[in-house]
């Protein structure tokens, strides 16, 4: 039976200055943003923290194409209960149809909730949620990098955008025993270094006061295995000034893999 994929996100966002929609003036200054994210099939929980400046790159000009041109330099904390990620990254946004994302950071796997590194002993091995929970887990660190080009643009009420990811991690230093781990965010077994290529797409419709809707296809490629993962869903965004400098936004996405190893026809 094919098994739905059923995501809950919720974020809560605060921003220094007020968060700004992509297309208004880009404007120097600090910001730091804060966000809660859940998810069931595969489950998960995500607390995440980003500090950041953020430089205009041509103050002088005006219109669409290049009020959002900027610079954006920092760090980015993601707090899991299999995983803590601790980056620097930098996004280049030259007009509002391109930004590109860059990133380098410290992958550390804790053990404290019985979801750390998990070593494997192949690509081919099972690593269902069962499977896992039967085998040896212990902390571990290594390093993650990524780089993310991002196309987008929008007509009239709608909203585009494509996000390519490269992602790369650097495990070596984790349990000399078995030469492959399983990868939570990717939920792929990986070499300890390898890495995996994503596209994530997505089309929304924006209704006025804050609410946006519509669909996203998302596919993920490893290529030392060519294990695939598509997955289409409906995405729901509410996002709300709570005062002079917070907003607070919900985003709720629901939907089915199209291909998985666990999460398909079987």
């Amino acid at each position: 039976m094919k098994k739905l994929l059923v995501i809950a996100a919720v974020c809560v966002v605060f921003l220094l200055p007020v968060s700004r929609p992509a297309a208004e003036k880009a404007v120097a200054g600090w910001n730091l943003t804060q966000s809660l994210g859940a998810s069931i099939n595969p489950l998960g929980l995500d607390a995440a923290t980003r500090l950041f400046y953020t430089l205009p790159l041509f103050p002088a000009r005006t219109g669409a194409l290049w009020d959002s041109a900027r610079i954006e330099a920092g760090f980015h904390n993601s707090l899991t209960p299999s995983y803590d990620t601790f980056s620097a990254f930098i996004r280049f946004e030259p007009a509002a149809v391109f930004d590109l994302h860059l990133s380098a950071g410290i992958r550390s796997f804790y053990d404290t909730f019985a979801f750390g590194y998990t070593p494997l002993a192949g690509y081919d091995v099972p690593f269902d949620s069962s499977t896992r929970a039967d085998l040896d887990r212990t902390g571990a660190a290594g390093f993650r990098y990524s780089a993310t080009p991002t196309l987008k643009g929008g007509a009239g009420p709608f909203l585009f955008a494509s996000a390519t990811g490269f992602v790369l991690f650097d495990m070596r230093g984790a349990d000399p025993d078995e030469d492959h781990y399983f990868e939570p965010v990717s939920n792929a077994v990986l070499k300890k270094f390898d890495g995996y290529i994503t596209n994530d797409t997505l089309v929304l419709y924006d209704f006025g006061r804050g609410i946006l809707g519509g669909v996203s296809h998302y596919f993920l490629y490893v290529p030392g295995s060519e294990y695939v993962s598509r997955r289409v869903t409906l995405i729901c965004h509410v996002s709300r000034a709570l005062g002079r400098n917070m907003t607070g936004t919900l985003s709720v996405m629901g939907g089915t893999y199209l291909r998985d190893r666990y999460n398909t026809w079987r």
